[in-house]
C-alpha cells in the first residue's frame, strides 16, 4: 500500500529532445518550426527571424499501467486507462546565418484516469520542465543541410523513480540532416541522451532511473500543389544505450517508437496551422495508443538587418561593371505597391549608390513573389511593385527613365522552398541590377549583395 501511495505522487516517465512532451509522452515540437513538427531539420532560422509555437495534443493510454490488483491486466486502445491534454509553448530565434536557439515549456493541462486500479498519474497540472536548445548548421546548399543540435532540460517533477531523487540536467546531442529529392524534403536525426539521474528510489518503488539512450527519428514532407499545405510524416524513437534494471511494474518497455502524420497549412505570410495524429508502433514508455494534435507557428522578422550602404562598402571593387542587390526584406503596405518607410529608406540607399557609381548605363528592377495566393494576382502584384521601385529610381537619379526597366515574374522563379516562412521571404524579393557602360569582362567586376542572410 505504501508503494502504491508514493507512486501516485510521482511522475511515471521522463525523456527529452524530440522524445518529450509533458514528461509522460514523446511529442515535442521543435522550437524553430522549420520544415517538420518534432523532427529537426538541418536548416536553421535566418538571423533575426523569430518563431513562436503553440501545440495542443490529446493522448490516450500514455501513462505506465500499474495494476497491483491484477498484474496480468494490460492496456489497449479499446480499454481506456488514461487521457492527457497537454501543451507545448516554444520560442526560437535565429542568431546568425548558421545558428538558432530556442526554449520550450511543456505543460500538462488536464488528465483523466479511467481505471480505478491505475496507480501512476500526475499529482498536479502545470509546467513540467524547461528545455533549452541550440542548433548549429555546419553545411548547407539549395538541396541539403546538416546541423548539430544540443538540448538541455531541467525537470520540475519531484519524487520520480524514473529520474531518481533530485536529478540534474538531461542533455542530448543530435546530428540532423535534411535533403530535397524531387518535390519532397526528407530528414534523419541520430543522437544520444545523457541523464544525470538522482539517487535511485528502487528501494521504495522497485524501479531504477531510466538509463542513457540512443535517439533517432526520420521525416518526409511534400507540398500539395496549389493548396499552400504540406503533408508531413514522422517516426521517432529511442532505446537504452546501457544495461538497466527492467523492473517497471507495467507492460511497457524502456524503448519506444511512434509514428505521426499531419498537415501544415500556411494560413498567411506569418502563421502556419498544424493538425494531425500519431500512434505507438510498439508499447514503450511515453508512447500513447493514439494521439491527435493541433498547433500553430507564428513567424516574424527579421528583427535586424544588414545595412545596404555598409555591405556595399565592404564588397566594392574598383569600377564594378555590374552591381546586383537582392532584397528580401522589403516591406510593402499590405496588398499594395507602396513601401513602408523603413523599406523606402533602403531603396533611397540604393538610389544614392547609383548616383555615386560611374558610367551607369542601365538599371533593371525585377519583382518576385512567393506561391501564396492566386498565380495571376501574384504576377500583377510583382509587376506593380517593381514598377513602383523603378519610378522611385527614375525620379531620384539623373538619367533617362527609359534606361530603367521593370519586370514582374510573380511566383514563377522561386529560389527557395515556399513551405517555410523564411523560404517564402527569400522568394518574395526585389532584385535591382545596375549595369555600367563597359561590357562585363570578368567575375571580379560583379558585386552581389544579398540582404536575406
Amino acid at each position: 500500500m505504501k508503494k502504491t501511495l508514493l507512486l501516485t505522487l510521482s511522475l511515471p516517465f521522463i525523456v527529452h529532445a524530440n522524445l518529450v512532451g509533458t514528461d509522460a509522452q514523446n511529442f515535442n515540437p521543435t522550437s524553430n518550426g522549420v520544415d517538420f513538427v518534432t523532427v529537426q531539420s538541418g536548416r536553421t532560422l535566418d538571423p533575426g527571424v523569430v518563431n513562436f509555437g503553440l501545440f495542443l495534443n490529446y493522448a490516450v493510454n500514455t501513462l505506465s499501467f500499474l495494476n497491483e490488483a491484477d498484474p496480468s491486466a494490460v492496456q489497449n486502445n479499446i480499454k481506456l486507462n488514461d487521457k492527457l491534454l497537454s501543451a507545448d509553448l516554444s520560442f526560437g530565434l535565429g542568431l546568425t546565418k548558421n545558428l538558432d536557439v530556442g526554449i520550450t515549456l511543456p505543460f500538462l493541462i488536464q488528465q483523466e484516469i479511467k481505471n480505478d486500479t491505475q496507480v501512476a498519474y500526475f499529482s498536479s497540472t502545470g509546467n513540467t520542465e524547461q528545455r533549452l536548445n541550440a542548433k548549429y548548421k555546419f553545411h548547407s546548399n539549395d538541396v541539403q543541410a546538416n546541423a548539430v543540435v544540443l538540448t538541455a532540460s531541467n525537470n520540475n517533477i519531484k519524487n520520480n523513480p524514473y529520474t531518481g531523487d533530485n536529478p540534474g540536467l538531461t542533455t542530448s546531442l543530435e546530428w540532423a540532416s535534411s535533403w530535397k529529392w524531387s518535390d519532397s524534403w526528407f530528414a534523419l536525426n541520430l543522437g544520444h541522451r545523457w541523464r544525470d539521474s538522482g539517487a535511485s528510489l528502487a528501494s521504495v518503488f522497485g524501479i531504477d532511473p531510466i538509463p542513457n539512450m540512443y535517439i533517432y527519428s526520420a521525416a518526409w514532407s511534400r507540398m500539395l500543389k496549389n493548396t499552400d499545405t504540406k503533408v508531413i510524416f514522422e517516426i521517432f524513437g529511442g532505446t537504452p544505450s546501457e544495461d538497466s534494471q527492467d523492473v517497471n511494474l507495467s507492460n511497457r518497455k524502456l524503448s519506444n517508437l511512434e509514428a505521426l502524420a499531419g498537415l501544415k497549412h500556411n494560413y498567411n505570410q506569418n502563421i502556419a496551422l498544424h493538425a494531425g495524429a500519431g500512434m505507438e508502433l510498439f508499447q514503450g514508455f511515453g508512447s500513447p495508443d493514439w494521439r491527435v494534435y493541433a498547433g500553430l507557428n507564428w513567424n516574424y522578422g527579421p528583427l535586424w538587418k544588414k545595412s545596404i550602404k555598409e555591405e556595399h562598402k565592404k564588397r566594392t571593387v574598383k569600377n564594378p561593371k555590374v552591381q546586383k542587390f537582392i532584397l528580401t526584406n522589403l516591406r510593402f503596405i499590405f496588398d499594395s505597391d507602396k513601401l513602408e518607410q523603413a523599406s523606402l529608406d533602403d531603396i533611397n540607399e540604393i538610389v544614392q549608390i547609383i548616383k555615386d557609381s560611374e558610367g551607369v548605363e542601365r538599371v533593371l528592377v525585377e519583382g518576385h513573389t512567393d506561391s501564396m495566393g492566386d498565380e495571376n494576382y501574384n504576377l500583377e502584384l510583382s509587376r506593380l511593385r517593381s514598377l513602383a521601385i523603378k519610378n522611385r529610381i527614375s525620379e531620384s537619379v539623373p538619367m533617362d527613365p527609359k534606361l530603367v526597366d521593370a519586370n514582374g515574374y510573380g511566383e514563377s522563379q522561386p529560389t527557395d522552398d515556399n513551405s517555410n516562412y523564411q523560404g517564402r521571404a527569400r522568394n518574395r524579393r526585389v532584385v535591382v541590377t545596375v549595369f555600367s557602360r563597359e561590357t562585363l569582362t570578368n567575375a571580379d567586376s560583379v558585386i552581389e549583395i544579398r540582404l536575406s542572410e
